[in-house]
């Protein structure tokens, strides 16, 4: 019994560790309302590849990014915006980026780093607060990967 009240008392101590603050949780809204609204990255990608890529953007993101000063919401959608970007290249990339990618994944990384990874469906985007040229490192990336 005090094995299984453990184990019970670690999970509960490990999820309260990731709790966002009531700021976190607007910033997280309002990232998620970044790419996805009406005039969003989410609408021009639809527009573009005829494909509604969901985004979803990782909490822990949200505490470093608020720290350093840097939306979460523009660096996560660097993603969708270099997808729409590349359909609107030409058919032979929209016909590649459609057929291979159907939805972002945006996870904390090292400051001022990122890399990129397709795995599966899923493009995956490992970002950290201020690093630089999110929109054209990630086209080249998908160019080179597609």
């Amino acid at each position: 019994m005090k094995y299984f009240m453990t184990i019970v008392a670690s999970g509960f101590l490990v999820s309260a560790s990731f709790a966002l603050t009531l700021k976190e949780k607007k910033e997280l809204k309002a990232a998620n309302d970044y790419i996805a609204g009406d005039e969003g990255y989410a609408k021009t990608a639809k527009e573009k590849c005829g494909v509604d890529f969901k985004t979803t953007i990782d909490e822990k993101m949200v505490g470093p990014f608020l720290k350093d000063n840097f939306s979460v919401g523009s660096s996560c959608g660097a993603g969708v915006e270099a997808l729409a970007d590349l359909c609107g290249k030409d058919e032979e990339t929209k016909k590649a980026v459609v057929d291979k990618i159907k939805s972002v994944k945006c996870m904390l990384g090292e400051k001022e780093k990122a890399s990129y990874k397709i795995n599966g469906s899923v493009l995956e985007m490992t970002i950290g607060a201020g690093a630089p040229n999110l929109n054209y490192n990630l086209k080249e990336y998908l160019e080179n990967n597609l």
